[in-house]
């Protein structure tokens, strides 16, 4: 399991939510770095670093709305 889906899953996030929460339009990019069709950019990776960091919680949820 890759970064990007062991975190999504830790926090209960579809790939929706975690599309808009990490700043993609689509579901269909997460999809794709999750199942190595396409490289993990390096922004992304930090900014999952910042939510592990700080800890994802309900607060985020405000940016899924």
């Amino acid at each position: 399991m890759n970064i990007i889906k062991k975190w999504r899953t830790a926090n209960s996030l579809t790939q929706k939510q975690a599309a808009d929460l990490l700043g993609y339009k689509s579901y269909v990019s997460i999809s794709y770095f999750e199942n190595g069709a396409r490289k993990i950019p390096m922004r992304l990776l930090k900014t999952i670093q910042f939510f592990e960091q700080r800890g994802y919680n309900e607060k985020w949820k405000k940016w899924l709305i």
